[in-house]
């Protein structure tokens, strides 16, 4: 269930429970095997590369399924290797913060595509 009754992305809120799990996406990966989420994500994803809101193109990606009861999908995006920035030294869990480096507090509101919300009372599905 999405909640249309705002506009910008970063007040959508996507409500979801167990029920709206697809757990078998397999066959082709199409349009019949997308749950409302899939959806959602891939009409806010496309407006982001739209908006060139992301830093490199995710469009021509080498794409596998892996064997197995899940079949799950696997990419290799050369862009994301070679134009990724550049990753924080970790050296402790408890390290302190930095503010001066990346952090989530830098995101900008339009690169927020949705806001999740689990409703714990749902039925399970089987």
């Amino acid at each position: 269930m999405v909640s249309k009754e705002v506009k910008a992305s970063h007040e959508l809120v996507f409500k979801y429970s167990n029920s709206d799990f697809v757990y078998n996406t397999s066959s082709d990966h199409g349009q019949d095997m997308m749950s409302a989420f899939d959806s959602l994500l891939l009409e806010k994803w496309k407006a982001a590369d739209d908006a060139s809101l992301f830093n490199y193109k995710v469009d021509d990606v080498e794409t596998k399924l892996l064997a197995g009861k899940y079949k799950f999908v696997v990419q290799m995006n050369a862009n994301r290797k070679i134009m990724k920035r550049k990753s924080q030294n970790i050296l402790n869990v408890v390290q302190p913060f930095e503010p001066e480096c990346f952090n989530f507090t830098k995101i900008k509101t339009e690169e927020i595509l949705t806001n999740l919300h689990y409703e714990q009372n749902s039925p399970k599905r089987h």
